[in-house]
């Protein structure tokens, strides 16, 4: 029994400093062990503030990809931002309105106005988009065909 308290404390300490070498990186133990930043290389040809705040801004770029490099327009200005779009659920209406019967796909695009329908309009598979436009009214259906040739061609 007196034999006990002390291995059982030496365990105790033992494993508590195992886990906390574990905790702090000395050695690597799998779930314990946070993982290791890798500092990217500043190279050479870049200002010495650059590389400074490269070093103080680590999140910020990934280390295996390289900093974008942004050309600058003759007048000396930054390109615009590139914009992307949002997903919208055009695609989710698309594959649901190609389920739907042309005859109850007709009435509810009478409700629509052409502009949005359009948008939809365009994702569906051809066959059923070719029999709601034929079940459609010819001037609705000559303006969401031809918006449709505008958007092939980049228009809005």
């Amino acid at each position: 029994m007196k034999l006990l308290v002390p291995v059982l404390s030496a365990i105790i300490v033992i494993g508590g400093g195992i886990v906390g070498m574990g905790y702090a990186g000395v050695i690597h133990i799998p779930g314990i062990t946070p993982t290791k930043k890798v500092k990217p290389k500043p190279s050479e040809d870049a200002p010495l503030e650059q590389q400074e705040s490269n070093e103080t801004n680590l999140q910020a770029v990934a280390p295996t990809e390289p900093a974008p490099q942004q050309e600058l327009s003759p007048q000396g200005e930054p390109p615009p931002p590139v914009v992307t779009q949002r997903a919208d659920g055009t695609v989710r209406l698309a594959a649901l309105w190609s389920s739907m019967e042309t005859e109850a796909l007709v009435k509810l695009l009478e409700q629509w106005n052409d502009g949005d329908a359009l948008q939809v309009l365009a994702k569906m598979d051809n066959k059923k988009l070719a029999d709601v436009l034929g079940a459609l009214p010819p001037d609705k259906a000559a303006r969401i065909s031809m918006g449709i040739k505008s958007l092939e061609k980049g228009g809005k």
